[in-house]
């Protein structure tokens, strides 16, 4: 497992490749292409979207918050959550935790 927040291996990856020291470099999602544009390298980003064998590699990706913070990054916002899968959950402000 990888920690990235002590260690960036895909950032230590697009490095060994600009160096030499590897041939070719295989990265998966928006990492490939923000390094390969970050590089200032002439790379080549050969994205993946009409493979039909293999097992699928789309995934549904959750991303939570605390609501507080998110209303204090963004003032004047309306935010709204939600419960598991998606149910309706308490209004903002109006947690009893």
């Amino acid at each position: 497992m990888v920690d990235t927040r002590y260690d960036d291996s895909a950032q230590k990856m697009i490095d060994d490749l600009g160096k030499g020291e590897i041939d070719a470099a295989i990265l998966w999602g928006p990492q490939a292409g923000y390094y390969a544009r970050e590089s200032k390298k002439d790379y080549v980003v050969t994205p993946l979207v009409k493979e039909t064998k293999g097992p699928s590699m789309a995934f549904r990706i959750t991303v939570m918050l605390h609501t507080r913070l998110l209303g204090s990054l963004l003032p004047g916002s309306q935010v709204q959550t939600a419960g598991p899968a998606g149910t309706p959950s308490w209004p903002y402000g109006q947690s009893d935790a």
